[in-house]
């Protein structure tokens, strides 16, 4: 399963400005382990029109101990290079920011025991192509 999501859950973060200012928020995904259904995080994607910068940042849950996070976003178009942040985190991985005015942009994002977990504790997300500016 590449989509980990589950019911609205107490706990479940809002989106912080992690991407600083000019970037509203597009999207999110709320992620769930789907071994237990229990929240671990909530990926956030924004986009700055002023710049056609597209940022990504992932907010760890606080109930949660420090994992490994990782954050990607890249053009789908092939175009520049890929950006991502990962590591243990206690608080959040990012912010990740690639320009694609013109572009598509794809965006994951992982949360489990450490880079190579494959477990059902672990969850994960890719969307894309996807906000096409």
């Amino acid at each position: 399963m590449l989509f980990s999501a589950g019911p609205a859950a107490a706990g479940v973060a809002s989106y912080d400005g992690g991407c600083g200012s000019g970037f509203r928020e597009i999207d999110h995904v709320s992620m769930y382990r789907p071994a237990d259904g229990a929240y671990v995080g909530t990926g956030y994607l924004t986009y700055n029109a002023n710049t056609g910068e597209n940022c990504a940042v992932l907010q760890v849950a606080p109930a949660d101990p420090t994992k490994w996070v990782f954050i990607g976003i890249r053009r789908s178009d092939g175009e520049g290079r890929p950006v991502w942040d990962e590591g243990y985190f206690s608080q959040y991985a990012g912010p990740v920011t690639v320009s694609a005015a013109g572009a598509c942009i794809i965006w994951d994002g992982f949360v489990g025991d450490d880079n190579n977990d494959t477990s059902s504790r672990a969850a994960r997300f890719h969307k894309g192509p996807y906000h096409c500016d």
